[in-house]
């Protein structure tokens, strides 16, 4: 046995102890991000979605928010909004879907930001993206 506690078949204790990767550990939480990333995809409304993903890690927002950027080069907000615009061009393929109630239904409190969001992530405005998709 070395020093450490290490045996062949053992690694040193300190070696045992690190988390995985993509774990938060908080106060006696584990929750991985992948597993966070995928409940949060499953989300039927993404209304209060920030307040609802950081209530979910259990750790301050902005050790979230770091951790989650180290990891998939994106913060919380900005995997949420990519979420709700794919929703948005899925729902705005229907024919009777309206933009504001797409946006609305989505948690968007202002439309224009909801434009401009749509326009950053897919190129068109969500006008233009109707057009394209009807």
């Amino acid at each position: 046995m070395s020093a450490l506690g290490a045996t062949a078949d053992r690694p040193p204790a300190e070696l045992r102890q690190l988390p995985d990767e993509n774990t938060i550990e908080h106060r006696g939480t584990d929750m991985t991000f992948t597993k966070l990333r995928d409940e949060v995809e499953g989300w039927a409304s993404f209304k209060d979605a920030v307040q609802r993903i950081h209530d979910r890690s259990r750790c301050h927002p902005s050790h979230l928010c770091k951790t989650f950027r180290k990891y998939y080069n994106e913060t919380p907000t900005d995997f949420l909004n990519r979420l709700r615009v794919r929703k948005a061009a899925r729902l705005l393929s229907e024919p009777d879907a309206k933009v504001v109630s797409v946006a609305t239904e989505l948690g968007f409190d202002s439309v224009s930001h909801f434009h401009h969001l749509f326009n950053r992530y897919l190129g068109l405005t969500p006008a233009e993206y109707r057009r394209t998709t009807l």
